[in-house]
């Protein structure tokens, strides 16, 4: 009889969570009269406090909405300055919406191309412009990390006085734009890895792991590994 009683009970408890954990998706929410008739910013108001209780699943479709919805309600103010006003405002306002990083990425693009204070710019003035605006919780880092990497990329293939450097002073140059804040340590590391392993191959075998113990302490905490492992320090 205990048996019995157990188990009725475990079987009650997990239909209950079930049903607790149930949550609506967003094809559903659109349906709804209410929702359907509101505005722009009602929709992402009711689609926030859904999120927030924990009513709504949070995946990759409500995302898609989410970014329409935030798309469509700040092309509405006329200038790309205003639009990212506008878009910080709504982050902060909704604090359990986002946006796909892809979305982040093409709102910064179209930044660069089209802001007074980045349009016709060189690169390095660019990078510090998305910078800066990922300081001020605009962009994330992970929305503008690529975007980063292939703007630096370009610059290093790129700019005449770049192209004059050796691998080592590339490694030095790129180390120089972290510390002066024009990108972050992962981005830098993307570029240093390959430099080091590029400069280090360049010498003379006999003189290899000396300069490797002596570099690995100039060029990173996440370059750091690669020069240990490629070269037994």
């Amino acid at each position: 009889m205990r048996f019995i009683l157990t188990l009725g009970l475990s079987l009650a408890l997990s239909s209950a969570a079930f049903g607790a954990d149930k949550k609506m998706e967003i094809k559903e929410l659109v349906k709804q009269e209410k929702y359907a008739k509101g505005t722009l910013e009602q929709k992402l108001a009711e689609i926030n406090t859904l999120l927030k209780d924990k009513k709504l699943k949070n995946n990759s479709d409500t995302d898609a909405m989410v970014a329409r919805l935030v798309w469509e309600a700040i092309m509405k103010e006329g200038s790309i300055e205003k639009s990212l006003a506008k878009f910080k405002k709504l982050q902060d306002k909704y604090e359990k919406i986002s946006v796909p990083y892809d979305f982040e990425k093409s709102l910064a693009v179209t930044y660069l191309a089209e802001a007074k204070a980045a349009k016709g710019k060189d690169i390095i003035t660019q990078l510090q412009l998305l910078k800066k605006l990922e300081d001020d919780d605009v962009f994330s880092w992970p929305g503008m990390a690529s975007l980063y990497t292939g703007m630096l990329a370009q610059h290093l293939a790129s700019d005449p006085e770049v192209q004059k450097k050796n691998a080592y002073q590339k490694i030095q140059y790129v180390r120089k734009l972290e510390n002066d804040k024009v990108i972050s340590s992962l981005v830098a590391s993307e570029f240093l890895k390959g430099l080091t392993i590029q400069y280090l191959s360049s010498l003379p075998e006999k003189d290899r792991k000396n300069k490797a113990l002596s570099l690995k302490d100039e060029v990173g905490f996440f370059t750091k590994s690669t020069v240990e492992a490629a070269y037994g320090h």
